[in-house]
């Protein structure tokens, strides 16, 4: 009483709300639906933790060159280094850096109980690109005496075309290369000028002289002499050779030599 109320049935009904639908998204399956956002801790943890990540990575990379050279250092300062192959590995590292290439090789021409890491000089001789890498490890492979190194010395000395370089393969190959290489070796000097030809007369001296059989030592240089096929400056570097080989089977040739109306050869033969 006192209050007009209308009907019920002339109460105006309630419209409906209408919001957007993403017809993709609710047509994806369910497991393709976006779901909740990420947690903050989420958004801002993942970048941090990958700049840990670089940061402690670039840490172990400092400590370990760190260890690599003060263990280089180590190496460096010992009358007689004593190593491992591990210590091989380091030095074929340090050997390729010009700035420590020079003191690596004459490390690694003396480091001694490392025979286990022989195998990965004479891989490396065919790998390297720089001039004084090749020189020092070809000079480090000829103080090791590796055998197993003649073939990639050759190749090295077929493409490599700095005198010093040359003249470093030439004085390993004299003290690797046995008295049977010497045919091979003398084929090498065809084309030489005469201050590598000094080079590979002293190769094929220092390899006859390997020889324990004294009738036996230099023949091949003999052979190769007496064959004449080389030019003047050729045949004088081989007669020189037998003159400093000092076989009796020579004596013949090395005094025909001083009687020859060529004056290199009998120039050389004194």
């Amino acid at each position: 009483p006192g209050t007009h109320s209308q009907p019920v049935a002339h109460r105006p009904a309630p419209r409906p709300v209408i919001r957007p639908v993403n017809v993709a998204t609710a047509s994806a399956p369910k497991h393709l639906k976006p779901g909740r956002p990420l947690p903050k801790s989420v958004v801002f943890g993942i970048p941090i933790f990958l700049a840990l990540l670089a940061v402690g990575f670039v840490a172990f990379q400092w400590w370990s060159q760190s260890v690599r050279n003060a263990r280089f250092a180590q190496l460096s300062q010992m009358d007689s280094p004593k190593g491992s192959a591990d210590d091989v590995h380091l030095l074929l590292d340090y050997i390729e850096e010009k700035q420590t290439s020079d003191l690596a090789g004459k490390v690694l021409g003396k480091l001694q109980g490392a025979d286990a890491g022989n195998h990965a000089i004479v891989a490396r001789l065919s790998r390297l690109k720089t001039s004084w890498a090749k020189k020092n490890l070809a000079t480090a492979a000829g103080q090791r005496n590796l055998k197993d190194a003649f073939d990639p010395l050759l190749k090295m000395l077929a493409d490599t075309t700095e005198p010093d370089v040359r003249y470093a393969i030439w004085a390993a190959l004299g003290r690797i290369a046995t008295p049977s290489d010497s045919g091979s070796l003398v084929e090498k000097m065809h084309g030489l000028g005469l201050e590598e030809l000094r080079a590979a007369e002293a190769a094929l001296v220092t390899i006859a002289r390997n020889e324990p059989d004294p009738t036996r030592r230099g023949l091949d240089v003999l052979q190769a002499y007496r064959a004449n096929s080389l030019p003047d400056d050729e045949q004088a570097a081989l007669l020189r050779a037998l003159c400093r080989i000092g076989n009796k089977e020579a004596l013949p040739d090395i005094v025909k030599a001083l009687k020859s109306p060529n004056t290199k050869l009998r120039y050389n033969a004194t």
